[in-house]
């Protein structure tokens, strides 16, 4: 891994934040300390609701929160499948 993926853009002052992008996975399914409940709910929303609107409103909401962009850090079709056979 290259050092600019664990870094993310800063609009503030147009260049790399020198603060780790979180862990997509802490955000979502952490425990209590490092999950973010909003977040979680609208991944539960889309996933299991099918809600296309929440689903583009936490893809939003993970780069607005944490510049995190959420279709390249979490595999989608991934996590589906792994569901789908528990």
């Amino acid at each position: 891994m290259a050092w600019y993926d664990e870094y993310g853009w800063n609009d503030a002052n147009d260049g790399w934040d020198y603060e780790p992008v979180p862990d997509v996975n802490e955000i979502l399914f952490g425990d209590p300390s490092t999950m973010d409940q909003h977040a979680q709910d609208l991944f539960r929303e889309a996933f299991f609701e099918g809600n296309d609107a929440a689903y583009i409103d936490l893809v939003n909401y993970m780069w607005e929160e944490y510049h995190l962009d959420f279709e390249e850090a979490f595999d989608w079709e991934d996590f589906k499948e792994w569901y789908d056979s528990q």
